[in-house]
């Protein structure tokens, strides 16, 4: 058995910890540009629509749309989103007992699938003080397939595979497609329960993973 694991919102707690300063950056280039004079009103406005939409970049959008600002200017400001280096002063915390459930589950492989940059996604992880050495593989989709990764790993190590992540469809329909059991994480943008059919375990925390364990092994 395997076990694949999602980074954002399922090992780190993005959305408390980063997401809220990205916005913030994001927000400040537009007001360095002339694009946005009142910095806290624009931050109440994106509050609501990060509660509204699916990623931060639609809520950024939908900001555009609402003030009618040029779209060529979206590009830096999703920059600041997704791709600049983390700041020094950013507070990077796991979700809860991240660290303690990746120890408790090392005998098996473990690896790490996760949408984004490599070197953003890497500082994620350094930031929040795990260990990378304890992954057979770290592999970083920045085109949203991530089911040619699944593939790439099954190939690689034939196996009973566990995938982990918090966004059904981008993280565990693919897998389902693939026969992977799949354990939603629910935390973040992810922490409604879903009904979908791909799903085969919920939980809230990620030490909830190890009563599952012996669950699986048992239906293998």
């Amino acid at each position: 058995m395997l076990f694949i694991f999602d980074i954002d919102d399922t090992l780190v707690d993005t959305s408390a910890t980063i997401t809220p300063y990205r916005v913030q950056k994001a927000l400040q280039k537009l007001v360095e540009k002339g694009l946005v004079t009142d910095l806290e009103t624009a931050s109440q406005e994106m509050a609501f629509f990060q509660k509204k939409a699916r990623t931060s970049k639609e809520a950024l959008q939908a900001f555009f749309q609402k003030h009618h600002l040029p779209l060529s200017h979206l590009t830096f400001a999703l920059d600041a989103l997704y791709k600049d280096d983390l700041a020094p002063d950013t507070p990077v915390r796991t979700t809860p007992f991240a660290v303690e459930t990746l120890q408790a589950l090392s005998s098996y492989p473990l690896y790490i699938v996760s949408k984004g940059y490599d070197y953003l996604q890497h500082q994620k992880l350094e930031k929040a003080g795990i260990d990378t050495a304890i992954f057979c593989k770290i592999l970083i989709d920045n085109v949203g397939n991530k089911g040619l990764f699944y593939q790439k790993i099954l190939n690689e190590n034939p196996s009973t595979a566990v995938m982990v992540g918090d966004q059904v469809e981008g993280d565990l329909l693919p897998a389902k497609k693939l026969g992977l059991w799949t354990v939603h994480m629910r935390w973040g943008r992810g922490v409604i329960p879903s009904q979908n059919p791909c799903v085969d375990f919920q939980i809230s925390e990620l030490k909830e993973m190890l009563p599952i364990v012996p669950m699986i092994e048992g239906r293998v």
